[in-house]
């Protein structure tokens, strides 16, 4: 149920070291507040980002968010405005799985382990 230029985004991005950031601009864009000081998101850096960092205000940043919601899945991305949360081990992501995929593949993985049918690789 992730949209798609979010998946796209999260594929696209290669090191999460690089590509992302902590920072409080997309909470405060997407109209979250609440969290504890010190606790941020962590992001796929964009033009919400980059923008912040340039002084724009967040009244402004919030307005340029929303006019992106419109977009749909080009909102996304580096040259987007939207919201990615992720973090540093994005690079790691190269398919999109189910997690009813991802429980069954460990349970499966586990299975043959304890039966012998395969060696555990550390």
């Amino acid at each position: 149920m992730i949209a798609h230029g979010y998946q796209k985004a999260i594929l696209d991005s290669s090191d999460g070291g690089i590509n992302t950031v902590r920072t409080t601009i997309y909470d405060k864009v997407r109209d979250i507040h609440g969290w504890p000081e010190g606790y941020y998101g962590r992001g796929l850096i964009n033009c919400t980002y980059l923008d912040d960092l340039e002084g724009l205000s967040e009244v402004k940043n919030r307005e340029l968010y929303c006019e992106e919601l419109n977009k749909g899945d080009v909102g996304y991305g580096p040259k987007g405005r939207l919201t990615t949360y992720a973090g540093t081990g994005i690079g790691l992501i190269s398919e999109i799985i189910t997690a009813g995929d991802i429980v069954k593949s460990m349970h499966e993985g586990v299975h043959q382990i304890l039966h012998g049918q395969r060696q555990l690789k550390l």
